[in-house]
């Protein structure tokens, strides 16, 4: 297993993520990354704002200006 993301539907309009892991061969190669990023593009195509429980989740939304309209509020 390459990675996993933890993830519930917090109401009818929000994603909290929970967990992101990938696989510690594959840390800091930026495979976290794209695989976070593509969670949160099947997110958007949704129509659902994320909720960042975990810390690495949070700190990869707010430093990327694109997924910044996903940020439920007061994340």
């Amino acid at each position: 297993m390459a990675g996993v993301v933890e993830y519930r539907l917090s109401d009818e309009t929000t994603m909290a993520v929970l967990h992101v892991e990938v696989a510690p061969d594959l840390r800091g190669t930026g495979v976290s990354d794209r695989f976070y990023d593509d969670v949160l593009a099947q997110i958007r195509d949704r129509g659902l704002l994320v909720a960042p429980i975990c810390g690495w989740a949070r700190r990869h939304m707010r430093s990327r200006p694109e997924h910044q309209d996903l940020l439920a509020t007061n994340e």
